[in-house]
């Protein structure tokens, strides 16, 4: 929606990386949280996800100063493996789609949050699995998520908020050869207000993530202490790149 990219000009992007042991933390709190028969399988994607939102919304609270900022997530999902039968890994085509988690308490705790996402990207599978790839099925799945958010945007309106989450880990990027060897560090990002993008991390366990924000809010959340105990903000990456050409 090119409304999304109006304003850009007060918008800040930050990088964050998180380490396979902060992710594991962050793993051990939230199952440690969980109700008796709910689903632990969090990925690494929505346990940083649920943290980077958590933090976001902390901080848009701060600068409004009203704690009721009922919020939409739409997280982009990879459809290869979600359908059946499963497509192949290398199947080239814009073979994604966007759940959307709906949150009316802007306050929720981490744990609430990471195990919506859970419960959605379950229900999204089940629903794309159900439909054995038949293409009206799909489109209904799809006109459904489409009318979820206009529910939910003729609701609250200017109240709102509406952040987005892509995520490319588990790619393989950097085993990529193009004739120049494999990539010393690999990168993308998206400058949409309210963004956040993710790639695999150097090491294949950790991850990068690119957080867009407005300049007052990003102020705030670079600065959260909750965010600051799992991530490293904007660590060097010299000791990656030993030959600039293969940026």
């Amino acid at each position: 929606m090119l409304s999304d990219y109006a304003g850009m000009e007060s918008c800040a992007t930050r990088r964050f990386v998180f380490h396979r042991s902060q992710i594991s933390a962050l793993k051990a709190e939230a199952v440690r949280a969980a109700r008796p028969g709910e689903s632990t399988r969090f990925t690494r994607v929505e346990l940083v996800l649920a943290l980077i939102v958590r933090c976001a919304l902390a901080a848009s609270r701060s600068v409004t100063g009203s704690s009721r900022h009922p919020t939409l997530l739409r997280q982009m999902v990879n459809l290869r493996n979600r359908m059946s039968p499963a497509l192949r890994n290398n199947d080239v085509g814009n073979l994604a789609f966007g759940i959307n988690i709906l949150y009316e308490n802007s306050e929720s705790t981490f744990h609430e949050l990471v195990s919506n996402i859970r419960k959605e990207m379950i229900n999204f599978t089940k629903g794309t699995q159900a439909s054995r790839s038949d293409s009206g099925e799909l489109l209904s799945i799809a006109c459904g998520s489409i009318g979820k958010a206009g529910d939910f945007f003729g609701k609250w309106k200017e109240e709102s908020r509406f952040y987005r989450c892509s995520s490319l880990c588990g790619f393989r990027f950097y085993e990529v050869d193009f004739g120049s060897g494999k990539p010393a560090w690999v990168t993308c990002l998206s400058r949409a207000k309210n963004f956040v993008y993710m790639v695999d991390a150097k090491d294949g366990d950790g991850i990068d993530a690119w957080v867009t924000l407005d300049r007052r809010d990003m102020a705030v959340f670079e600065r959260d202490g909750e965010l600051l105990a799992y991530a490293a903000p904007n660590p060097s990456v010299a000791h990656h790149v030993m030959h600039p050409s293969r940026l």
